[in-house]
C-alpha cells in the first residue's frame, strides 16, 4: 500500500490537531512555538469580605454553592500537625446486622453542621445528631429501611440536607427541616 502526498499531508495534519487537543498550551511550548507559560505575581483578592461565606457548614461543601471554604483561623498550616483526636462517636448502626448485610454496606455520609449539631446519617439511614464540641448524641431518628434486601447501590447514606424558612418565625413548627433519603427510595423530612 502506497501513501499518496495528500494522503500524508492530511494523516500529519489530523496528528498535529490530535496532539493539540489532547496535549494543549503544552505541547506548544515544548515545540518552542507558544509563549512562555510561567505564571509569576500574585492573585488578587477577588473579594475581600466573604459576605458570611464559610461561617457554617449547612451543606455539603458548606454552602449551596459547594464552596468548600470555612472562615476557621485557630487551625492553619502551622499547626495542623499538632491536631489529635478531640471525640469518636459510635452510632450501633452495625448492632444485630447479618454478616452478608454489613459486606452490603459503606459508610460514605458528610456531615453538616446546622443549629449547634453536627447531624450526618448511617449506612441504614438512621439520622443522628452530636453536640459538635463533645461527640455526645443529641438525638436520632431510625427510618428502619428493609434489611436483608438487595439494594442496588449498598446499604449506604451520604448525607442529610438542611432546609430554612427564612419567612418563618425562628421557634415556629416546621421553620427548619432535615431531608435524609433513604435506600428504600423513601424522602422523609425530619422538623426542626
Amino acid at each position: 500500500m502506497t501513501f499518496k502526498p495528500i494522503r500524508i499531508v492530511l494523516i500529519f495534519g489530523l496528528l498535529l490537531l490530535a496532539v493539540s487537543l489532547l496535549g494543549g498550551s503544552a505541547i506548544w511550548s515544548v515545540l518552542g512555538l507558544a509563549d512562555d507559560l510561567t505564571i509569576e505575581g500574585d492573585a488578587q483578592i477577588v473579594r475581600a469580605d466573604s459576605g458570611g461565606l464559610g461561617e457554617g457548614w449547612t451543606s455539603y461543601g458548606g454552602d449551596g454553592g459547594g464552596n468548600r471554604y470555612v472562615a476557621a483561623t485557630q487551625i492553619d498550616a502551622d499547626n495542623v500537625d499538632q491536631l489529635g483526636i478531640a471525640w469518636t462517636h459510635r452510632s450501633g448502626a452495625l448492632k444485630g446486622k447479618s454478616d452478608k448485610d454489613l459486606a452490603k454496606s459503606a459508610l460514605q455520609t458528610t456531615p453538616i453542621l446546622v443549629e449547634d449539631s453536627l447531624v450526618f446519617c448511617t449506612q441504614f439511614n438512621e439520622v443522628i445528631a452530636v453536640d459538635p464540641g463533645t461527640g455526645e448524641e443529641k438525638w436520632g431518628y431510625d427510618p428502619v429501611v428493609p434489611i436483608g434486601s438487595n439494594p442496588a447501590n449498598q446499604y449506604t447514606c451520604r448525607g442529610v440536607s438542611y432546609w430554612k424558612d427564612d419567612a418563618a418565625e425562628p421557634e415556629a413548627n416546621c421553620a427548619t427541616r432535615l431531608f435524609t433519603g433513604t435506600v428504600d427510595a423513601r424522602i422523609i423530612a425530619l422538623a426542626g
